[in-house]
């Protein structure tokens, strides 16, 4: 499963609720994608990113034996 988020100006991530992706990326704020394992990409306004933020998080694959 996968969830939409946008950063907001306190930089913090916030879900995007009730289909509203599409307002975001037009409004320039960036967006991620965030999915179930905990990895995320920044999918639009990656250009709106403060300096020095990460634009995307890979997670560790659990290990088993």
């Amino acid at each position: 499963m996968k969830t939409f988020e946008f950063l907001t100006k306190d930089n913090k991530w916030q879900a995007i609720v009730d289909k509203g992706y599409a307002d975001k990326k037009k409004s320039g704020v960036p967006c991620r994608v965030l999915h179930e394992n905990g990895s995320w990409k920044v999918i639009a306004n990656v250009e709106a990113i403060p300096e020095g933020m990460d634009t995307r998080f890979k997670a560790e694959a659990p290990v088993t034996a």
